[in-house]
Parts: structure tokens; C-alpha cells; sequence
């Protein structure tokens, strides 16, 4: 049998309306009252680096977490289709803004999300600072059981720097490396996805770690809240669509009878 362009059109919104109940893309964001990471660094043959000073190590974060899930009251599976976690300042720390005016010379504090320094004995012997860091996170769909999912997201550092200056005696070096890798999310514990009225919570702990020398291990967690449709009237909405592309198939059906 022939389909008018009528019916098939009408036939497209429904499968239309089954795919979106698929695929329904979510956007959270993140609460920074309780989202952070800590920075911490491996050791070196002339020690470890340790805070610049209270908290330089560890800061908030704030942003968006996109994912698309099959049921946003009640999913099944979860993608992470890209993120902007944009990481607040800490404080004032060492060196300025690209590394410092010399060799040897860190210049003056300047915002910062973290702050570090290598001490030996009683000489700061390098400092370091990261700005502007921004990060991607993004996956493949991944199972969701009981409300928790595997990490097994990609993160990505979208944006940042990362400002340095290391005193003779460690070779001596200063100036700014660009943030720009990609790490496998592997070491965290699983994420949850839990829902309560038309409020959705996306919970993401975070664990991994860079293979620059000295390495760095980032971990938290980040959560992110999102206004979803509460269940009845998302069951309702689906259900309106689909019943009204097939009301329309069935009155072009009638049509093509006459």
C-alpha cells in the first residue's frame, strides 16, 4: 500500500516521539557548595610538593554537566555528552601569571584555582600555579543499576595553565604549559543518578591522574542538580505523542479509502 506524504510524515512523529523517550537529553548544574577536588602530587627525589597555604590544594567547582539518558525519572543508561566544570580560584598564589618576571624570582601572588611549592629546607625551590582550568567530561552510554553507574567517563581538560618556577638548583626553568590532555576517569568510585519530585541529582566522583613529571592525581566529586518533568506528566506527554501520530495516520488511512 502507497503512504501519502501526509501519513508518512505522520508516521516520522511517531517514531519521533519513541526516539526522544530514548534519548531525552538532561543538563545539570553544578552546586559548588558541594562540588570540589583536591590536588595532590608524587613525591620527588627533592621532596614533595606540599600547599602554598591553607586550601591552595583543594577548590570548588561550577558549570554544566550535559548527559542524555533513556528515562530521566527512572533511567537505565547514561551518556556524558560534554561539560564545562570550570574549577573557582583558591586564593593569591606563586608564581604570577606566566611564571614570574625571572629565574629564581616566583613575582607576586596572583589568583589561582591551585598553588604549590617544593620546599627545600628552608627555601621555596619551586612554585606552581594552575588557572583557568576547565574540564570536559564526556562517555558512552553506561548502565545504570539501583541508581548507580560505573566511571568510566573520559575527562578532558578543556581549558588552563599551568605557571611554574623552579630555582637553579632544580634545573631552573619558569614560564606556562597549556592544559590540553585527555585522561580515563578509571580510579573513581561509581557515580549515582537519584531523583526526587522533578529534581534530578547527578552525583560524579572524580580520580585521575596525569603522567606529567612530577604526576598529579585529581580527585572529588562533582554534583549537579536539573529540573526534570515529574513521572505523570512525562508518561503523559510520550503517550499524547504517540497517540496523536497515530490518530492522524488512521484519519489518512480513512481518506485514502474515499
Amino acid at each position: 500500500m502507497k503512504m501519502s506524504r501526509t501519513s508518512i510524515l505522520s508516521l516520522g512523529a511517531v517514531l519521533i516521539c519513541a526516539a526522544t523517550a530514548g534519548a531525552v537529553p538532561v543538563t545539570f548544574t553544578l552546586d559548588d557548595t558541594q562540588s570540589s577536588i583536591g590536588l595532590q602530587f608524587a613525591s620527588t627525589p627533592y621532596g614533595s610538593f606540599i600547599e602554598q597555604g591553607p586550601g591552595s590544594l583543594e577548590t570548588t567547582y561550577r558549570g554544566t554537566v550535559s548527559v542524555q539518558v533513556d528515562n530521566p525519572v527512572a533511567p537505565a543508561t547514561i551518556a556524558f555528552t560534554g561539560s564545562s566544570a570550570i574549577a573557582d580560584n583558591s586564593g593569591d598564589w606563586l608564581p604570577e601569571v606566566g611564571g614570574g618576571p625571572d629565574l629564581g624570582d616566583p613575582g607576586s601572588p596572583a589568583p589561582a584555582n591551585y598553588g604549590s611549592l617544593l620546599r627545600i629546607l628552608f627555601f621555596a625551590d619551586a612554585h606552581l600555579a594552575i588557572r583557568d582550568l576547565e574540564l570536559d567530561i564526556t562517555s558512552g552510554a553506561l548502565s545504570i543499576t539501583g541508581g548507580f553507574f560505573d566511571s568510566a567517563q573520559d575527562i578532558t581538560t578543556a581549558a588552563g595553565t599551568s605557571d611554574y618556577n623552579m630555582s637553579p638548583v632544580l634545573g631552573g626553568d619558569f614560564g606556562t604549559n597549556v592544559l590540553s590532555e585527555t585522561f580515563p576517569n578509571n580510579a573513581a568510585g561509581k557515580g549515582s543518578y537519584s531523583v526526587a519530585g522533578n529534581l534530578a541529582t547527578l552525583r560524579i566522583p572524580i580520580d585521575f591522574t596525569t603522567p606529567d613529571a612530577p604526576s598529579s592525581t585529581f580527585t572529588g566529586v562533582l554534583v549537579g542538580t536539573a529540573t526534570i518533568p515529574e513521572p505523570g506528566t512525562l508518561v503523559l506527554a510520550v503517550l499524547a505523542c504517540g497517540l496523536a501520530g497515530i490518530a492522524a495516520i488512521r484519519r489518512n488511512r480513512k481518506r485514502g479509502h474515499h
